[in-house]
């Protein structure tokens, strides 16, 4: 067992180099060199880290794996004089690269913020005009949600606004909520909707239930432009009949008007 080692591809290699190199830096001498594969298996395979560490099982050293990875990164990175870098050990490079930001993003930009200081100062520039931009953008959808809120809610009032006044018979007050064409000749379509509907039906509900959110089908036809279904409930839940109307907003959540479209 004593013999058995770990692949080291190129030691001689490695070692007679390192030698020689120590011999002019006598303080990188104090610790040995130690070749080893991970890296080049890793580049060779082209694996990414989970694929790596499932084929070996190593999730119970993820963390020493990945600090060896951004090493041998780093090295690469910063003791190659540019013109020594080669197409293929670029694409290297750059595989690391890609490798550790997959799996922790930190790792790359705290680096390369350390060498490239204006890079860093580039990306949190960045990060704010993203952060602001975000925030904005959030803003924005949460006024556009609210005022849709108020828009529907101000439909919904001004429809039963009407239905009482159907409710009570006054179909010249209902004319005036519900225009289509001139309000008298509305008024009177009105009433002779209503008697038809109070053949088959004893009596019109306004109330609580009557106003149910689920009684009310509403469709947005284009800017500011919607269309509402309401349900006619009545006594004996038939609920058979329906209002249909179409409404135009200002800008703001305000009723710019509203127009009768049907009622059977």
């Amino acid at each position: 067992l004593e013999k058995i080692e770990y692949p080291k591809p190129n030691r001689e290699f490695i070692y007679d180099t390192f030698n020689e190199f120590s011999r002019k830096h006598p303080w990188v001498g104090q610790e040995n060199i130690r070749p080893k594969s991970v890296a080049r298996e890793m580049v060779e395979t082209f694996q990414s880290f989970h694929d790596y560490i499932k084929e070996y099982d190593l999730e119970r050293v993820e963390g020493l794996l990945l600090r060896y990875l951004s090493e041998v990164y780093k090295v690469l990175l910063q003791t190659i004089p540019e013109p020594a870098k080669t197409d293929e050990l670029v694409a290297i490079i750059e595989y690391l690269r890609t490798l550790l930001k997959d799996v922790d993003s930190s790792l790359v930009e705290e680096w390369e913020n350390l060498r490239t200081p204006e890079l860093a100062a580039q990306r949190a520039a960045d990060k704010k005009l993203k952060e602001d931009a975000r925030e904005a953008e959030a803003l924005a959808r949460k006024e556009a949600e609210r005022l849709q809120k108020q828009k529907i809610i101000s439909l919904r009032n001004e429809v039963f606004r009407g239905m009482r006044f159907l409710y009570n018979a006054d179909y010249a007050n209902a004319a005036l909520v519900f225009p289509r064409g001139d309000s008298s000749s509305t008024a009177d379509e009105l009433e002779a909707k209503m008697k038809e509907y109070f053949l088959d039906h004893s009596r019109l509900l306004i109330d609580m239930k009557a106003r149910a959110a689920h009684f009310s089908q509403i469709t947005e036809l284009g800017e500011n432009r919607y269309q509402l279904v309401q349900t006619l409930v009545d006594a004996d839940e038939h609920n058979d009949w329906a209002l249909t109307v179409e409404a135009e907003f200002t800008n703001g959540p305000k009723l710019n008007f509203l127009s009768l479209k049907s009622l059977n």
